[in-house]
């Protein structure tokens, strides 16, 4: 009797152990991304973002998708720009 309770309770807690783990890891990857953005980081974030883009919050991953986008946009802007004004002189 002993031995079975040893056994069930070893059980659990190597089950409690796995859950753990795998709940530890999105958060360390939300941190991650809100230290990008809180940083500016947008190469970073679009890192993280893309080999990661799976354990983020819901929430994070819809912001972080509105920065990038955003980004995204002013890059390609600026890089309009600089062609139209080197092509004026």
């Amino acid at each position: 009797m002993r031995r079975i309770l040893l056994i069930l309770a070893l059980c659990l807690w190597s089950i409690g152990a796995k859950a753990q783990s795998a709940t530890t890891a999105p958060v360390e990857v939300n941190e991650r991304v809100g230290q990008a953005m809180n940083a500016s980081d947008w190469f970073g974030l679009a890192r993280i973002y893309s080999a990661e883009k799976e354990n983020i919050d819901p929430f994070l991953r819809t912001y972080a998708e509105s920065l990038l986008a955003t980004f995204s946009r002013v890059v390609i802007n600026a890089r309009t720009m600089r062609l139209s004004v080197g092509e004026r002189h």
